[in-house]
């Protein structure tokens, strides 16, 4: 029986494809999942408000 490597080669070549694919589909479902560093209050103590939300309009 004859091999035939262009097949081989087509099939890892696609194999890799589908792995980067779901690597990267894994990538972006996992970024929407929270981190603790999303539930922290968005103004921080660098803006200068303290933490305080402005009621002024």
């Amino acid at each position: 029986m004859k091999f035939d490597w262009q097949i081989i080669a087509a099939g890892i070549a696609l194999l890799g494809a589908l792995a980067y694919v779901g690597w990267r589909g894994w990538l972006r479902i996992s970024s929407m999942r929270p981190h603790k560093s999303m539930s922290a209050s968005s103004c921080g103590e660098a803006c200068g408000c303290g933490g305080k939300k402005s009621t002024a309009r």
